[in-house]
């Protein structure tokens, strides 16, 4: 498996064990440019992952109650799997690790749900609507992601993220991508 996967995934448990939320986020934000602009594979569940956990990090009402341990305990170990799969290129061990933790989430998240979007519904969105920003094409950010396209427009036009990004890619910036890509 791809050096910067593995890397991504020892990142995403290295930051999470030490409750280290900006690392989380950094990661998600490397993993969703690396994902959109080398198509590697393995990127977008980290992506998603980090968010999630980092999101989860910063409310107090996910890991401070003695119900969560349990939940704090899988997490790490699904991390650790997640990265040790990774490290020995196992692609469909790192695969089913990542959709595990995430069903897992999901799955956690439901039990107490207190917002309309669920926190993985709004990683992909927020993975998307930061890619389109930077100047990929809706289509493919909502075909990379499995966002809604109609969500990543309302999102960008409500946050202004243009003018935050404040970075996008020339025409040939996304020409040398797309023959990177395709070469």
């Amino acid at each position: 498996m791809e050096n910067s996967v593995a890397k991504a995934a020892q990142e995403v448990y290295d930051a999470f064990r030490n409750g280290d939320i900006k690392v989380l986020r950094k990661t998600s934000t490397r993993c969703a440019e690396s994902m959109a602009t080398e198509s590697v594979e393995g990127m977008f569940p980290l992506s998603v992952i980090s968010y999630v956990l980092g999101k989860m990090l910063e409310k107090p009402r996910f890991f401070h109650d003695h119900r969560t341990e349990e939940l704090g305990l899988f997490i790490e170990n699904k991390l650790l799997e997640c990265s040790k799969c990774a490290k020995e290129g196992r692609k469909e061990d790192f695969s089913r690790a990542t959709t595990e933790l995430i069903e897992h989430l999901v799955e956690f998240e439901s039990r107490d749900r207190r917002y309309v979007r669920g926190l993985i519904d709004k990683a992909k969105l927020k993975i998307a609507a930061r890619l389109y920003a930077q100047g990929f094409s809706l289509s493919y950010v909502v075909s990379i992601t499995g966002a809604d396209m109609r969500e990543v427009l309302k999102y960008i036009g409500q946050t202004l993220m243009f003018d935050r990004v404040g970075k996008t890619k020339n025409v040939e910036e996304r020409l040398a991508n797309a023959r990177r890509i395709f070469s």
